[in-house]
């Protein structure tokens, strides 16, 4: 078994919130105490990829986000699908969060809470050519009157109600992931099991092992996920990770889980970009964890999701709409790549003002459908994905710059490049492996300059609409050997290589 030393406590707030500071914010927290010497503008930052290194491998459902099914005033409108149609998300997760505790999925209108119903979900993914991840109900089982007409309203979590929709979900057409049972059992257990997280576990474990079996009988291709526990404090610090491995691994447990989900907050809003920087990086370590909790329980490889992230953003914050979340949540996603994240799906799609959104609902920070800097982060993130190469970079990834690269099917290879500084930098990317003859370019830089902006430039163009408008096309340049670009500071470039043909293929 392969032992990890804890992390001290003493530097984390510990309450029992949702965003509770995250245990990499805590381990990046104590490394930039230390002090950084910025590389010279003058230096260029060297990148070599090795095309014939692949580190791991992803599934091209590894982009996602979630969609929100209560408080949320624009639903699928058709500027929000049309907008998520650019966004490169592959996977929904729905109702998004708490939701899934207040939302029946087989009768979505009967609480009167919300007018979205799944198939307003589903037809969103259609828009992406995404797949749906649907949570269940897993502690509501209590009797409530509808809003609307002070009926009673009678919410159910057994497994038998879970396999209903399974099988209307299947006659409906609906491409699904993964069931995901529940949300943060930390957060949803009702407050006396909470005392205790043995007690919330011994409640979640019962719950998901009726609902998942019950599922798996409905459809027994139906792949099932959880915990999707809150956040570092209680997957690591709390053990809960472990807790629900020995109940459902098949070293010592039920067998049942298909693949293992967790949420992540790395709480970025909590102090200036130069202190927040490198907090991105600070998830391999709680990959490293991750893994070997996995080794011990599951003799299977189970493919890990972290079903809520967000770098910075929040509830209490305006900085989901500030540039820095772009730029922040870029290097999340080719962390989880790096490290051998399955995918993620992002919290998530909208509402952006005080709730961790991407693009703006009535009565937001900015008209109906426009977006945050982070939708483009994203947007440009989800270039991404496939066989994850193996890069050295001669820069500080965790405070100049970092990179990312992957090679798809069609031997397309992608670089990601986060400038974290406020200098602009030489970059020279060289290849091992590799030979490119062209590439498309997609660059993001804030529109006056500073991490704090609200508008940015994509691609040359200001702001662009994807709500009604097709975003700005890629530049496209030739190269030969190795690749110098330029990138301007707090800024995110995106480069999608094409191969040179081969020399039997051009005397053809």
């Amino acid at each position: 078994m392969l032992t990890l030393q804890p992390v001290n406590y003493k530097f984390m707030t510990i309450s029992l919130v949702k965003h509770t500071p995250a245990l990499a914010a805590a381990i990046v927290s104590i490394t930039l105490c230390a002090s950084v010497v910025p590389m010279s503008a003058q230096e260029p930052v060297s990148v070599e990829i090795n095309a014939d290194k692949v580190i791991s491998t992803v599934p091209k459902e590894f982009h996602g986000t979630n969609f929100v099914a209560l408080w949320n005033p624009t639903g699928a409108s058709p500027g929000t699908v049309n907008a998520f149609s650019q966004l490169g998300a592959r996977l929904v997760r729905f109702p998004g969060g708490v939701p899934a505790e207040w939302y029946d999925l087989g009768n979505p209108l009967g609480s009167g809470l919300t007018p979205i119903t799944t198939q307003d979900a589903w037809r969103l993914a259609m828009a992406g050519n995404a797949e749906m991840i649907f949570q269940t109900n897993a502690f509501n089982n209590k009797l409530q009157k509808n809003k609307k007409t002070g009926q009673p309203y009678q919410w159910d979590n057994s497994g038998r109600h879970a396999a209903d929709f399974v099988m209307q979900a299947k006659r409906e057409g609906m491409k699904v992931a993964f069931w995901e049972i529940g949300n943060e059992p930390e957060m949803d257990a009702d407050k006396e099991t909470k005392r205790s997280q043995d007690k919330v576990f011994q409640s979640y474990d019962a719950i998901f092992e009726d609902q998942a079996r019950a599922i798996k009988q409905a459809d027994p291709t139906a792949k099932i996920m959880g915990p999707a526990s809150t956040n570092t404090y209680f997957w690591w610090h709390e053990k809960n990770l472990e807790k629900f491995l020995k109940a459902h691994g098949n070293r010592q447990g039920t067998g049942l889980v298909d693949a293992v989900s967790l949420h992540w907050y790395t709480d970025g809003d909590k102090g200036p970009w130069e202190k927040t920087r490198g907090l991105a990086q600070g998830w391999a370590r709680c990959m490293d964890y991750i893994q070997a909790q996995m080794k011990e329980y599951d003799s299977r490889l189970l493919p890990l999701y972290i079903t809520e992230w967000n770098w910075g953003a929040g509830d209490k914050s305006d900085s989901s709409e500030k540039f820095a979340n772009a730029l922040g949540c870029a290097d999340c996603v080719g962390m989880f790549l790096r490290t051998g994240v399955s995918g993620h799906t992002h919290f998530c799609l909208q509402h952006v003002q005080r709730n961790w959104g991407v693009i703006a609902t009535k009565g937001d920070y900015r008209s109906e459908n426009d977006v945050s800097p982070t939708f483009f982060g994203l947007a440009m993130a989800s270039h991404l994905g496939g066989r994850v190469l193996e890069t050295k970079n001669s820069a500080d990834e965790s405070n100049v710059l970092s990179a990312y690269a992957t090679n798809d099917d069609g031997n397309n290879l992608s670089v990601m490049l986060i400038n974290k500084d406020g200098q602009p930098r030489d970059v020279q990317l060289t290849f091992q492996g590799y030979h490119p003859a062209s590439a498309k370019v997609w660059t993001l830089v804030p529109a006056n300059g500073g991490v704090e902006d609200k508008d940015v430039i994509y691609n040359g163009k200001k702001s662009p609409a994807p709500a009604t408008e097709k975003l700005p096309d890629p530049a496209q340049v030739q190269v030969k050997g190795p690749y110098t670009r330029k990138v301007e500071p707090y800024s995110l470039t995106v480069i999608t290589f094409t191969p040179q043909l081969s020399a039997s293929a051009n005397n053809l």
